[in-house]
This record gives structure tokens, sequence and C-alpha cells, in this order.
């Protein structure tokens, strides 16, 4: 018996500015000094944000601050279930 399995779909990588913004948001900037931040206008880091991979990986670096590790990692495992069920 053989099982097919389908290919993973790629996952969408953030550019070095949208990374600069996670940054500058997760440590608590507002959205305006995290654009000046990055280089980039307050209406992009505006639609960054509409962005559900940026916004996961904001959400990610958020509870990676202020989580422990073991905490952090239950955290990222639960969220690996979500996707896969």
């Amino acid at each position: 018996m053989t099982v097919a399995y389908s290919k993973p779909t790629p996952q969408k990588v953030l550019s070095a500015k949208q990374i600069k913004a996670v940054l500058a948001l997760a440590e608590g900037m507002t959205q305006a000094d995290a654009a000046k931040f990055a280089g980039t206008s307050p209406q992009t880091v505006t639609a960054w944000m509409q962005d559900p991979v940026f916004h996961c990986r904001l959400e990610d670096e958020i509870y990676s601050r202020s989580m422990d590790d073991l905490a952090f990692h239950k955290h990222l495992r639960r969220k690996a279930l979500r996707v896969f069920s």
C-alpha cells in the first residue's frame, strides 16, 4: 500500500524591512516608529499588519519575549497542531 503525500506549500518569507518592523513592534514601538526604523511608510506597516504571515511572525516574536522557553515551545506546538488539524 502506498501513501500519496501532497507537497508542502512554500512558506512566504518576510523581507528584511518586514522583519525590522516586526522586531520594532515587538519592542513596543508604534507603527509610525516601526516604519521609520524599518525605512518604510506607516501605511506600508499598516498594510503588512493585515498579512497573516507578518501578523503570525509578530505574534510569535511577542510571545517569545514574554514567555520562558518551555511555555513558548508549548505555544508553538499548539500552533502546529492547529495547522495540521
